[in-house]
């Protein structure tokens, strides 16, 4: 089972444990749902690695497609792959980036790039987890295996001077190697003939994208992408309370730098629902949050596929840093 499937379903357990019991002393806390979106996946964790970008714009394209297809979508926790409705973030990545599997985007240009392609490869195909170290998923650190793939394509370049017949030898013995550390589903041979790429970024592209994921790729419904350029509290919010109600996942870029008048720290992430928390005679408004970071939100309540509700006002704030730092895109998207 994928680590950071165990590491999820862990983490929804302790959280459960120690939230505190409603119902008991003068303050206990109610909640009303004011909206909450159907068909999304469960939350997945980037595991360090700065693809966040995708794992927001996968999340709301798999709405889309989970929304339209009938009997919607399933996901296999303990049931074999092959039953898992999941879309590709590496195949999206590879759309949105040429071919590359590049950290750092933007949410609106890789929507933009699916919705010109009109499909995507499903994730039981090319599967991200094979990048995830178990230990690591919930404290943000750069994934092992990544590190390592990088690691084990700078050991073939350094070996450019080498004969051709001891390159060959080299290379064979480091796709075994990066085959059996990744769990990747392409054949030795193509893993060697891509350490020839120039950049690692599109060597590490073909490696976890076989050739028949892109002849296999599932049809997406036609979409067009929406954005406020506003990140005004007073804009943003009825607009994603709005969307939430009607049943649409709303793509919210922020600030994870709140305090650093420099460097944002952009991040990207997905609102799928709105609902009132009242605490004796104190009711605020929160947001569920699909965060592939899964970082900035440690004392939130979670749901049951452990995504937190995190006050709107300190969302709100996020996307409006985001706004001030004038960073590329508009701080919330949707689909229609």
């Amino acid at each position: 089972m994928p680590g950071s499937r165990i590491i999820n379903i862990a983490a929804s357990l302790i959280a459960l444990l120690v939230l505190p019991a409603a119902g008991f002393g003068k303050d206990a806390c109610s909640v009303k749902n004011i909206g909450l979106v159907k068909n999304m996946p469960p939350a997945r964790s980037q595991d360090g690695v700065n693809f966040c970008y995708a794992f927001s714009a996968v999340a709301q394209v798999q709405h889309i497609y989970c929304k339209n297809k009938p009997g919607g979508c399933k996901y296999s926790f303990f049931e074999p792959q092959e039953f898992d409705d999941r879309l590709s973030v590496i195949d999206a990545i590879s759309l949105a980036k040429n071919g590359s599997l590049v950290e750092f985007g933007r949410i609106r240009s890789t929507l933009e790039a699916i919705k010109a392609n009109g499909a995507l490869a499903k994730e039981n195909c090319a599967p991200f987890d094979g990048f995830l170290q178990e230990s690591s998923a919930l404290k943000g650190e750069k994934a092992t295996v990544w590190q390592k793939l990088r690691g084990l394509y700078e050991k073939y370049r350094n070996s450019a001077t080498k004969p051709p017949s001891q390159k060959i030898i080299i290379a064979c013995t480091i796709a075994k190697e990066a085959k059996e550390t990744a769990n990747l589903k392409t054949d030795i041979q193509e893993i060697a003939a891509a350490l020839e790429r120039q950049q690692f970024e599109t060597f590490v592209k073909e490696v976890s994208l076989p050739k028949k994921c892109e002849y296999s790729r599932v049809s997406i419904p036609p979409f067009s992408v929406k954005t406020s350029e506003s990140a005004d509290p007073r804009v943003t919010a009825p607009i994603i309370a709005h969307k939430l109600i009607q049943g649409t996942p709303v793509g919210a870029s922020i600030c994870t730098n709140m305090n650093d008048k420099k460097n944002c720290g952009g991040h990207f992430v997905v609102l799928s629902g709105i609902r009132e928390r009242c605490c004796g005679k104190i009711c605020k408004k929160q947001y569920r949050l699909y965060d592939s970071a899964n970082v900035f939100w440690s004392n939130s309540e979670r749901d049951d596929y452990f995504e937190p509700w995190v006050d709107s006002t300190i969302v709100l704030e996020k996307i409006r840093q985001f706004g001030v730092h004038k960073e590329a895109g508009g701080p919330v998207q949707w689909l229609e």
